[in-house]
């Protein structure tokens, strides 16, 4: 079982969030798709990602896996066997909200009989990137998730209905 954090932001909460985040390591944010099999630099900082991104710290990069998509000529992120953690924006149409989240699984996996560790730094940033957005956001007993000040100002103000995750 992965880690989650379910996240309920709007822009400004997302400048915030990605701006406390940078004060940690280095890292970039990779698209889930590509058209070779290697990381695809994301356009944009967080704001920017409308579709599943990933957060890969610099040093990782070289340890992305990309898997062909079958019948396509295109690559997925293999986010078992990579050093990732999976951000989904949240989803917005002016009066209903599907919560966002970040996700990671610690767990080893297999390589044929063989079972492989995630590296031991990639863990630590992992954990510290779920205990920094805890930190910064507020979390909704109600609703389960992390909100950010504008997206709970939006919701207080009318009444935002939130749609399951």
């Amino acid at each position: 079982m992965g880690r989650q954090i379910a996240l309920c932001l709007l822009d400004s909460d997302l400048e915030l969030l990605e701006g406390e985040l940078r004060k940690g390591e280095d890292f970039r944010i990779i698209q889930d798709l590509s058209d070779r099999p290697e990381a695809t630099e994301a356009v944009g900082g967080l704001r920017q990602q409308r579709q599943m991104a990933f957060l890969v710290l610099t040093k990782d990069l070289p340890h992305v896996r990309l898997r062909p998509i079958p019948g396509k000529t295109s690559y997925y992120v293999d986010q078992l066997t990579s050093p990732v953690i999976e951000f989904s924006a949240c989803w917005w149409n002016g009066s209903e909200m599907r919560p966002g989240r970040l996700f990671f699984d610690p767990k080893p996996y297999f390589e044929g009989t063989t079972q492989v560790e995630k590296p031991e730094g990639f863990l630590k940033w992992s954990n510290w990137i779920m205990a920094t957005s805890r930190k910064v956001l507020t979390f909704d007993r109600e609703t389960g998730a992390l909100w950010g000040a504008e997206a709970r100002r939006l919701r207080d103000a009318s009444g935002v209905k939130l749609l399951s995750l």
